[in-house]
């Protein structure tokens, strides 16, 4: 079965903000109640295409002969052969002359459906991490094994998204045409392995902690869940040197990586009100086109952030 409705936010991670799988939604100018079915979706956002010669050099090229770490480099290897296996074994087989249109139609499917079912296997090992933010346990943050799984969780949340993909088309097309659109699922999960590996090997320096919200204002979320904050105050096609990255797991609870000072002695920090408010006002400038919240009234100070990036 095609799985046509593909949600580049996850809907469980969403679900911290809904009242019976209802959630508050801000997008086009409109503040609506919508299903989780509704938001952060678009139809085979995550189809695999077949990549041309050309594309597999330009990845080794980019993404993995730089890597200096030789366990990295042959894990990012691996990525090309994962995204690259269903046409190699379709190709044998008209190779072959087996050719069939049930065939074609169980390609297709795969095609659509592969990258999805990866990142849903992600999304089922990171419920016992996310459990833990909830009940506001830390000890995650203190063993190795479950912090890295933690980190590669982040990372490819980082990168899935619709802002992304668009962001790395802008500045890619021109050059070389329809490569974004073949060859981003490749890169996507490169680039989370290398930054889920940095995260987690400086994770003294680069330190992770939960902030708890006990104001009366909410954490909000936006269609760009994890964000770095850093970059939320300058334009998109702005490059950034420093990494504090931010993201929101209820209205009440958000977790933080950054190697502020002012993080570094301890592991949980009570917010007030005027911090809530930055981190808000920094996941809706951060956004692509959605922002969403737990009610109405949460979303309402911040929907003109939304288009911020463009009036820079």
């Amino acid at each position: 079965m095609k799985k046509r409705r593909q949600h580049y936010v996850w809907r469980h991670y969403l679900r911290s903000w809904s009242n019976n799988d209802q959630i508050w939604c801000h997008r086009d100018g409109k503040t609506f109640l919508s299903n989780l079915m509704g938001v952060a979706q678009k139809r085979d956002f995550y189809k695999v295409s077949e990549l041309t010669e050309d594309d597999i050099v330009i990845i080794n090229k980019t993404a993995i002969e730089s890597t200096t770490n030789e366990m990295l480099r042959e894990a990012n290897k691996g990525w090309i052969n994962t995204f690259q296996m269903l046409f190699t074994i379709k190709n044998q087989l008209f190779a072959s002359g087996i050719k069939h249109p049930d065939l074609d139609a169980l390609f297709d499917e795969l095609a659509i459906n592969i990258e999805e079912e990866l990142h849903s296997a992600i999304e089922v090992g990171a419920i016992k991490h996310i459990d833990k933010i909830l009940e506001r346990d830390t000890s995650l943050f203190r063993n190795e094994e479950e912090y890295m799984s933690f980190s590669h969780f982040i990372c490819v949340q980082y990168l899935r998204t619709n802002r992304i993909k668009e962001n790395a088309t802008n500045n890619t097309e021109s050059l070389f045409p329809g490569m974004t659109e073949r060859t981003f699922g490749v890169f996507r999960h490169i680039y989370a392995t290398n930054m889920a590996w940095s995260t987690f090997a400086k994770r003294e320096e680069f330190k992770p902690a939960l902030l708890i919200n006990n104001t009366e204002i909410n954490f909000i979320a936006g269609d760009q869940p994890i964000i770095n904050t850093y970059a939320a105050n300058v334009g998109w096609s702005v490059p950034v040197t420093e990494v504090e990255f931010y993201y929101p797991f209820s209205p009440k609870i958000a977790v933080i990586i950054s190697s502020k000072e002012q993080y570094k002695n301890g592991d949980i920090f009570e917010q007030d009100a005027e911090q809530v408010h930055m981190f808000n006002t920094a996941i809706a400038r951060s956004a692509h086109s959605q922002i969403y919240a737990q009610s109405r009234n949460d979303l309402t100070p911040y929907i003109n952030e939304i288009s911020f990036h463009e009036q820079i």
